[in-house]
């Protein structure tokens, strides 16, 4: 996933997915919007999703996903919505 650099929308919403996030997604740098609701995700938010600078919509229900510990640095996502 992380070769996919010019994608800009990843909607991953209900597809049953489980472990943790890959650290690849940081390569995803002009991803807009993303949705990770509905899955079995678990474990961090990857710190490489700080170099995300277009990022204005960041979609995870918190019922439905299971990611713990603390946001990385994501003080680069200025254009959130």
């Amino acid at each position: 996933m992380g070769n996919l650099t010019g994608l800009q929308y990843l909607e991953m919403r209900g597809t049953s997915l489980t472990g943790a996030l890959p650290e690849s997604l940081g390569n995803l740098i002009n991803i807009y919007k993303i949705d990770i609701s509905s899955n079995n995700f678990n474990g961090l938010l990857p710190a490489t999703v700080s170099g995300w600078t277009n990022i204005q919509y960041f979609i995870s229900e918190a019922g439905n996903t299971a990611l713990t510990g603390t946001l990385p640095d994501i003080s680069t996502w200025s254009k959130m919505k």
